[in-house]
């Protein structure tokens, strides 16, 4: 009986961690989606928090200086936000 029982918690944990790891696919694709709203608008809409968000999503890949330049911000500005 005690087997039946450490099976059916094991199972149970399983599952859960499934359904944990589903919702963080779920919570990242929101994210991207945020983040592909922010950079199909027209440079004209675009402001510092905008950049700045763009820049927070890019700076593991590159440079903070350089990603300041290309967006013509000025890195202090950056910093404070």
């Amino acid at each position: 009986m005690s087997k039946l029982i450490g099976n059916s918690i094991t199972d149970q944990g399983t599952k859960l961690k499934e359904k944990e790891e589903q919702i963080i696919d779920i919570k990242n694709i929101i994210q991207q989606k945020a983040q592909i709203k922010v950079l199909l608008k027209k440079p004209a809409e675009l402001n510092t928090v905008n950049y700045t968000k763009i820049i927070n999503q890019l700076k593991s890949s590159y440079i903070i200086a350089e990603l300041c330049r290309t967006f013509n911000i000025v890195k202090s500005n950056y910093n404070y936000r």
